[in-house]
């Protein structure tokens, strides 16, 4: 092969290779660095394309790594290998690859900076360095790690970074390696300064000051989590601090430059040349002068010329190797003092890791023992395999979770794949009524129904959910046994083979959703989601990806025989038809699939006796299982999962991280360990899916020094002792956001909780505690396999009768007493037909274990909220915190009792301190939080304040974008339906709820970013307002797209029709290049639209820095910020675009949503409403903490005044949430809030001042005095006003407009540009003293005032 040829191969692979990092986006591009030459070798041809990723020996131990820690990514870089080989392969000659590297060049230019938006970047950086080969691995250290995990917090605003970013440099390949959120941070502001951008810009004395601020912030972290982090935990993060501290103490100017310089020579230098090579400085400026006549000889030819030139110095022929390998005499000077300077630089290098680690090291993991003893691949397992832990809890209803079992359940059931459609109780509606289709449906029913359902093969059940498959195999064992009993069977069952091999094959399906319960096996997953049969699954499988689906799909049909076997066998007992007709028969399938998993363990480990029934054969091999452990520490554990289940749960849930945990304490402290690791194996094997809690803490909200506790002293709950905090350490906690903060498995809404509890013990999902999930899991299409389900609102199946709206109103409060009978009224309230199955034969069954499940499931949950249950908790929080906490030390409670509260209905306790003092308990929380303890009445209650009252200018610019978002959302919600309500959407309530509930989240992190730190505040302000500007923008843009698809109503009315506004407001519609790119039906592809935006593309001018620029200028930018802002241009051009289009009188108070003509009249205002908002738009990519003032804090006592004042504000609420019910307005009102700091009642974003008069209250500028509740009124009507009428006038006077006047009623009232504020008999009724003419007159003037 010519040079000519191999070179031009060398260059497509490294162009191949830049344009795939930036589709990755920089994040995941960090997967490459250790094995970025490699990967062109395979591309050009060099070495063999392996079958599988795992299987490029030429990688190292980095296959098994990236496979491990990022599998999608792993796939991603074998497809592209394999592609782009086949692409050089077909190119023989030079004359083929030159056009080859033309066409690249032509549409993908590598050296232009221009990426793709929509990915990820950092702004700040450039840097001469392009591509390198990062294998050495003392600069490549767990690149991959947390590739897939990280993509969560990343901006969608952002911009892949090019290759000539530093952190696609050897070094930031290093430190990029185990970041979490906090971990990116705090890299960030260590490395983002603006002097700083730059590698070759930072001095010595910058670098050792940055890494003290890091050690700084890592010392801050053992602060704050020092009462939860156990004794070894302590000890590493420690011994990190100390290695990292020696480490760069050495650092100077000097070796600055060598450190630079090893940057440079990208990775050239073997770890193992850079350790022994120590020689002195000078020996190598001897070769110096003569470097010109070295570089391209070997070894022996360098040895021959330094004879020569009578340089006299000992050097290995690997040193000679490399030195000759230069390219030029300045290469081999670098070199030189590279090689001079090795032991320090990896000293350098191991604290520059340590640092680029430091999320590890703040969970205690001992980072410097793995990194001294290379075992870097073992660190990222630890790490990962902790984080894994979580992943639950971060599932969201868009189905981000892909490998856990719940993600097969909902590709079946959210994913549209099988479902029916359509609104089958409207359906059944109108046949009902309709008597001429009488013989239609019973066509239906009696025949095509039952016998498709038998008909059914091995690919239709394979995509079915579990309670399908649950239901298909009850019924064919009934029909069995009992022959064809429904009229259904009667007449449509087909011959017995034919259903006797439906059930082998129903059986199977079940089964094998079960083992891919826990499998990580991709393939499988996509066979399962391709809804193709084996055989034409296979035909489109390449023979690397055939060969290894089949033999994965063989281990799983192995695993099926056994327990279909043993299945099979139980079948023939009659006890679960038995259970059958007693209301148990799914439950009775379920335990049965349980024990064939049990079976199954128990026949692989020889332990299987046949002569013994399972439950002995259980207790038999139980007896081995723990045979090294004595029975009566087994005993402890067990009686500790009887009488604690969430203490329990949680002290299982550290057997994975035994790493974090004491060592070596003593004998038996390491047995109880080994226990706590066995007793979690053998959960698996006995336990049904159904009963396994999905609670998992955050890293560092976990309690490790109670559970290092509980494991001493041999899991006696008894003998706890809880570390306690002072008021430093307490502040230690909140200044550096260290808060716990964890998805609890409760929900504060009861009527949620039961719908959960229904869908894990019956239905077998597997899914959090999420409304949005559980909206999803209840899919309409299911509506006969769950009873229930929800489209525009939740809904009982009524099978062939008008399906009615589940009942969820519940008493405020509940006594023990009272419930049998709610219940009995809930169940009454759907009692019928709600489940309706193919054949019907076991529907009346199906129908009787439902309610009876869902009667067990209802008195459970109502019985934890009774005021008894509230008081019984309540008393065991005061004992604890009494036996545990004293003289004004605080501590936090134990996830066990954090939950108990939070099922009772006493809220979320976990960000909560409590103490003992004076003989009664208090509790302190953040003064955002304070409203949040009304379950606590005579209990003190105490917040946290600091004298910090302003956010620096960086922040606000944040915080402003999200306010404005946010006002857009809410305005368009509020917009005037038929009948004179807001909702003119008919968004859904529980969606209404969930927007809401975003909103009110995000008003408590402001409120916090007063609180915390200064570092903390700025990094938390820029990502936290980053995600909800986005999340508010997007669902406007997104509603507004949904709505313009109607022809005949607005209505977003059902869960379908908003997660399509969803996805419509998320979907990226912009290319690289910032033209308008859109599906092909998007409303946005319009010629007229598409044709405007084009022309404001090249037209719109932004001033940037003082320069004007274009549009599209902006997008063509190497810079990230100028990117970022050119995309917030479009958005805003298309923002515009469809707020004329879709809405009349904009932004007015008479604003409603009509699609109007696209005509040259609208884009003329559109025009106009781009130019008005250009010059404010703004992207803040880094906030400066230094400018955010250090603050003092102090602990206050809530008096009782303003207990009262919190009180009525919960009943005002409450009274307001509550007064329509066709309205949704929870949280569109937002919480009306009382602020202690400055005295002040907050509501709709805006505030008002008060002070107390003796017993009575007066508002700010209102000289009037007014009970509590007038007050709280008062001041929230003003809110309001000032909210939607800032700037207009309020007249007192009779408003000839309303309705009033046809009932005669001519009272002057508050009128607003002839809008009613409110009924003058409302008004008086609200506050007394407004019976007099005077008094409103003052009132109109005051709200005038307050509105200027």
């Amino acid at each position: 092969m010519s040079t000519q040829v191999e070179t031009l191969k060398q260059e497509i692979s490294g162009y191949y290779l830049e344009d795939f990092k930036k589709e990755l986006w920089w994040f995941k591009s960090i997967a490459l660095l250790p094995i970025e030459s490699k990967v062109k070798d395979i591309i050009v041809g060099k070495t063999e394309l392996p079958k599988h990723f795992d299987e490029a020996k030429e990688f190292g131990w980095w296959r098994y790594i990236i496979d491990f820690v990022a599998p999608s990514t792993a796939k991603e870089i074998f497809a592209f290998m394999k592609a782009k080989r086949i692409e050089i392969e077909k190119r023989n000659t030079q004359e083929e690859l030159s056009r080859l590297k033309a066409e690249i060049l032509w549409e993908a230019p590598v050296a232009d900076g221009t990426e793709n938006i929509d990915q990820n970047s950092d702004p700040s950086w450039t840097s001469h360095s392009t591509s390198h080969s990062a294998d050495q691995q003392s600069w490549s250290t767990s690149s991959g790690a947390g590739l897939e995990g990280q993509t969560s917090g990343s901006s969608p605003e952002s911009a892949t970074n090019t290759s000539a970013d530093p952190r696609h440099n050897i070094a930031y390949g290093a430190w990029t390696s185990l970041l979490g959120v906090g971990g990116i941070e705090t890299v960030d502001s260590l490395i983002k300064q603006a002097e700083a951008r730059n590698l070759n810009n930072i001095d010595a004395a910058k670098m050792k000051s940055g890494m003290h601020n890091l050690i700084e912030n890592l010392e801050n972290q053992k602060k704050a989590l020092s009462s939860r982090l156990s004794k070894r935990q302590i000890k590493n993060i420690d011994k990190t601090i100390q290695k990292m501290s020696s480490g760069f103490e050495s650092l100077d100017d000097e070796g600055l430059v060598a450190f630079k310089q090893w940057n440079s020579l990208k990775g050239q230098i073997p770890d193992e040349l850079l350790t022994a090579a120590g020689m002195h400085p000078r020996q190598f400026s001897k070769l110096a002068p003569y470097a010109d006549e070295l570089i391209g000889k070997t070894p022996a030819e360098i040895r021959e010329i330094m004879k020569l030139k009578k340089v006299d110095m000992e050097l290995s022929d690997d040193v000679l190797k490399l030195l000759g390998s230069a390219k030029d005499a300045q290469e081999f000077q670098a070199m030189s003092n590279v090689l001079s300077k090795g032991k320090k630089l990896t000293q350098w290098a191991k604290s520059l890791k340590a640092a680029m680690m430091i999320d590890g090291a703040c969970l205690g993991l001992d980072v410097w023992t793995y990194l001294e003893t290379m075992d870097e691949a073992e660190l990222i397992a630890k790490v990962n395999q902790i984080r894994a832990e979580n992943k639950k809890n971060q599932a969201t209803f868009q189905l981000a979770v892909w490998l856990s079992s719940f993600a097969i359940e909902a590709i079946i059931i959210c994913g549209g794949i099988g479902a029916v459609g359509g609104a089958p109780g409207a359906v059944v509606w109108l046949a009902v009524w309709a008597v001429t289709a009488a013989v239609s449906i019973g066509a239906d029913a009696l025949y095509f129904d039952t016998h498709d359902f038998y008909l059914q093969n091995r690919e239709d059940f394979l995509r079915q959910s579990r309670a399908e498959l649950r239901q298909a195999v009850l019924q064919w064992l009934h029909t069995q046994k009992f022959w064809n009993q429904s009229w259904n069977e009667k007449i449509g069952a087909p011959a017995d083979d034919i259903k006797s091999k439906n059930l082998d094959e129903a059986l199977y399906s079940l089964l094998f959703i079960e083992e891919m319960r826990d499998s990580t096996d991709e393939m499988l997953h996509y066979y399962i989601a391709s809804r193709k049969s084996e055989s034409d699954f296979l035909k489109d499988l390449s023979p690397e990806q055939a060969e290894a689906f089949t033999t994965s799909l063989k281990r799983i049909k192995e695993k099926i025989a056994v327990r279909t076997k043993y299945l099979t066998e139980q079948f023939k007992n009659p006890n679960l038809m038995n259970k059958l007709k007693s209301w148990a028969g799914t439950s009775g399938l379920i335990d049965l699939v349980a024990e064939s998993a049990g079976y199954l363990k128990m026949f692989e480990a020889k332990k299987w006796d046949e002569n013994l029934d399972y439950a002995k054969n259980l207790a038999q091999f139980k007896s081995e299982f723990f045979a090294d452990f004595p029975r009566e520490k087994v005993k402890k554990l067990e009686d500790l999962r009887k009488n604690n289940r969430f203490l329990f749960e949680e002290l299982i849930s550290v057997a994975d991280f035994d790493s974090l945990m004491a060592e070596g304490d003593s004998p038996e402290y390491s047995q109880n360990l080994q226990l706590i690791k066995k007793y979690k194996e053998w959960i698996g094997l006995e336990q049904r899916s159904e009963e396994i809690s999905h609670f998992l803490p955050q890293d560092t909200n976990r309690n490790m020094a109670m559970l290092e506790k509980l494991i001493e002293n041999g899991f006696d709950e008894q003998k706890l002792r809880f570390e306690t905090l002072n008021k430093d350490e307490l502040v230690d906690i909140v200044q550096f956001a260290k808060e716990r903060n964890s998805d609890l498995e409760y929900s504060d809404d009861v009527s949620q909780n039961v719908k959960y509890q229904l869908a894990k013990r019956l239905y077998g999902y597997e899914g959090a505690n999420s409304a949005e999930e559980l909206m999803a899991f209840f899919s309409e299409d299911k509506w006969g396999v769950h009873g229930i389900y929800y489209t525009s609102e939740w809904k009982i199946n009524r099978d062939r009768l008008i399906d009615s709206a589940l009942s969820q109103q519940l008493p405020k409060e509940l006594k023990s007493a009272d419930v049998p009978g709610l219940v009995d009224r809930l169940i009454s309230g759907i009692r019928g037909s709600n489940i309706d199955t193919k054949t019907e034969a076991i529907d009346p069954y199906l129908q009787q274990e439902f309610e009876k499940v869902l009667r067990e499931i209802l008195t459970e949950e109502l019985m934890v909220r009774t005021l008894e249950e509230q008081t019984k908790v309540k008393n065991q929080i005061s004992t604890f915190v009494r036996n545990h906490a004293s003289n004004g030390e605080y501590l936090e409670l134990p996830y066990y009792l954090i939950i108990e509260a939070k099922r009772a209905g006493l809220g979320d306790l976990q960000r909560k301190f409590f103490t003992w003092e004076g003989g009664k308990m208090k509790i302190c929380s953040m003064s955002s939080e304070i409203g949040s303890l009304d379950a606590f009445t005579g209990v003190e209650k105490q917040y946290l304040v600091s004298d910090r009252t302003k956010y620096s200018p960086e922040q606000q610019k944040c915080i402003d974008r999200v306010e404005m978002a946010h006002k857009k959302l809410e305005d368009l919600r509020g917009v005037d339906g038929s009948f004179g309500f807001e909702d003119d959407l008919d968004l859904p309530r529980e969606l209404e709820l969930m927007i809401s509930q975003e909103y009110k989240d995000r008003e408590q992190v402001k409120a916090n970013l007063l609180v915390y730190a200064p570092w903390t505040a700025a990094s938390l302000t820029l990502r936290q307002s980053e995600e909800y500007a986005q999340y508010f923008e997007n669902l406007y843009k997104g509603l507004l797209l949904r709505a313009s698809q109607f022809k005949l109503t607005n209505d977003i009315d059902d869960f379908g029709s908003f997660q399509e506004a969803v996805r419509l407001g998320q979907q990226n519609i912009f290319d690289k290049d910032g033209n308008l790119s859109v599906e092909k039906d998007s409303p946005l592809g319009q010629q007229p639209i598409k044709a405007y935006y084009a022309k404001k593309l090249e037209s719109l001018k932004l001033k940037v820095n003082g320069e004007e620029k274009s549009l599209k200028s902006l997008w063509a930018s190497d810079k990230s910020e100028e990117r970022k802002l050119g995309l917030r241009a479009s958005n805003l051009v298309i923002e515009k675009i469809l707020e004329w289009w879709m809405l009349r009188n904009v932004w007015t108070t008479r604003m409603n949503i009509t699609k109007m003509n696209l005509n040259q009249w609208l884009f003329a205002q559109v025009d106009k409403r781009i130019q008005e908002q250009i010059s404010s738009l703004e992207v803040v990519s880094y906030i400066d903490d230094t400018k955010i003032p250090e603050c003092a804090y102090e602990i206050k006592t809530l008096s009782q005044p303003e207990e009262a004042v919190i009180g009525g504000l919960g009943d005002l609420q409450y009274q307001i949430e509550n007064q329509k019910d066709t309205v949704v307005w929870q949280g569109k009102r937002w919480n009306i809030e009382y602020l202690p700091k400055s005295s002040e009642i907050k509501s709709r974003g805006h505030k008002v001042k008060f002070e107390q008069k003796a017993d009575n209250f007066i508002l700010s500028g209102l000289s009037l005095e007014l009970s509590l509740h007038e007050m709280l009124w008062l001041a929230n009507f003003r809110n309001r006003c000032v909210s939607k009428y800032h700037g207009q006038k309020v007249e007192f006077k009779t408003d000839f407009t309303s309705l009033e006047i046809l009932k005669l009623r001519f009272q002057p009232t508050l009128v607003i540009d002839g809008t009613t504020l409110v009924k003058r008999p409302d008004l008086e009724a609200k506050c007394a003293a407004l019976k007099d003419d005077t008094m409103v007159q003052k009132l109109a003037d005051w709200l005038t005032k307050e509105l200027s």
